[in-house]
């Protein structure tokens, strides 16, 4: 009995080994937007138009998970907290074949639509591959979807990991290359999409391949898990549009270079949230599986570690402008504005990892989405002034 309670003192906890998978996958995403906030700016130092189109390609790139309508938002609210064997995979498998087959007539509409009404040749290419993200990405984030409500956080990681780190290694190889054309890293990104979609349908190769139900039955699981994760859904558009709006005005208002140099600041910032996200998606399961009683007193212990370091980490500004104002001078007059976004780094990955974890629990989607759109209300006035 002694030895055996030795040994269990000795294993990790089951949620520090997720976390630790989750950190690990993040810090693959993290290299890979640490090399495009760095060295894609210096690859592009003389062609700061080459890198604005990079830019429009990873800004639109991030809305098209909105094309779910909610779908994959309302499978981990409903479906948080339960074991993996517990689901009907043939009920997911139809969802999951119907959802491909609407990704990729939308994904056709979007091609199509980039061929015919853009006259810039760069563009268009930027809609092909946006389209073929479309194809990719969706299906991907519904099978990880699944796997991150039933916990299994290892082969989520996994899969996040895979793309990230074939985009890494393909954005190396462009850079020691020297081919000068950002269409080898918006093929690099897609690529690695095509390697996570691939992975994610064999850790789920149960669902994917399973009889699916009735026509019936899985139209109304559909319907139920679009009708709980809208507002969700709605909620993550809000949210992301809060820093796309300005992103958006810039782009319109102000010619390719300006853009280039605000989005390489906003990506920074983004890339700091990144590591946020890999405790987010332990914790809300984590929680679903908690008694209500017990939440208050987690929520005492995270918030007061998660400020700690994230108001600790804020003193790293200063070396940081140190170095990228050395490495990528031609970016010098955007560093500064970084030290105005460190605090909302701050701001946002407690919302994101405490409060709105917390209200999904307790199913308050609404609250989110009305709090979201408020947000963007404001950004609306202030972005038209």
């Amino acid at each position: 009995m002694t030895e055996y309670s030795e040994k269990q003192d000795r294993e990790p906890s089951p949620v520090l080994l997720k976390i630790s998978y989750s950190v690990v996958a993040n810090a693959v995403g993290v290299l890979a937007s640490l090399l495009g906030v760095i060295a894609i700016p210096k690859f592009f130092s003389d062609d700061i138009t080459s890198y604005g189109y990079y830019q429009v390609f990873t800004f639109y790139v991030v809305y098209i998970g909105f094309l779910h309508f909610g779908l994959c938002d309302g499978i981990l609210l409903r479906e948080a907290g339960k074991n993996y064997e517990e689901l009907d995979k043939g009920l997911y498998s139809g969802q999951f074949r119907t959802l491909v087959i609407f990704e990729t007539i939308v994904g056709c509409i979007v091609a199509l639509a980039g061929h015919f009404l853009t006259s810039d040749v760069e563009y268009a290419f930027i809609w092909m591959m946006i389209a073929c993200n479309i194809v990719l990405t969706i299906p991907k984030w519904f099978l990880s979807y699944v796997l991150q409500a039933t916990g299994r956080v290892k082969e989520y990681s996994l899969l996040t990991g895979i793309g990230k780190a074939i985009y890494l290694i393909s954005m190396v190889l462009v850079l020691a290359g020297g081919i000068r054309s950002f269409r080898l890293f918006v093929t690099a990104w897609t690529i690695g999409e095509a390697v996570s979609l691939i992975s994610s349908i064999w850790y789920c190769r149960d669902i994917v391949f399973s009889g699916t139900g009735s026509f019936d039955t899985v139209r109304s699981e559909l319907s139920e898990n679009i009708r709980a994760g809208c507002k969700l859904l709605f909620a993550n558009i809000a949210g992301i549009l809060i820093t796309g709006i300005v992103r958006f005005a810039i782009q319109t208002g102000f010619d390719l270079e300006t853009y280039g140099k605000i989005s390489f600041t906003l990506t920074a910032t983004n890339m700091l949230l990144t590591f946020v996200s890999a405790i987010e998606l332990v914790l809300y399961p984590m929680l679903k599986r908690r008694e209500k009683t017990e939440l208050p007193g987690i929520y005492s212990k995270v918030n007061r570690y998660l400020m700690l370091i994230l108001f600790g980490g804020m003193i790293f500004y200063y070396p940081m402008e140190l170095v990228l104002n050395m490495w990528i001078p031609a970016y010098s007059d955007t560093i500064r504005y970084v030290a105005i976004l460190f605090p909302v780094c701050v701001f946002s990955s407690k919302m994101n990892l405490l409060v709105q974890n917390y209200m999904k629990v307790f199913r308050m989607e609404k609250q989110i989405m009305l709090v979201n759109v408020a947000g963007v209300v404001i950004a609306v006035i202030t972005a038209a002034i």
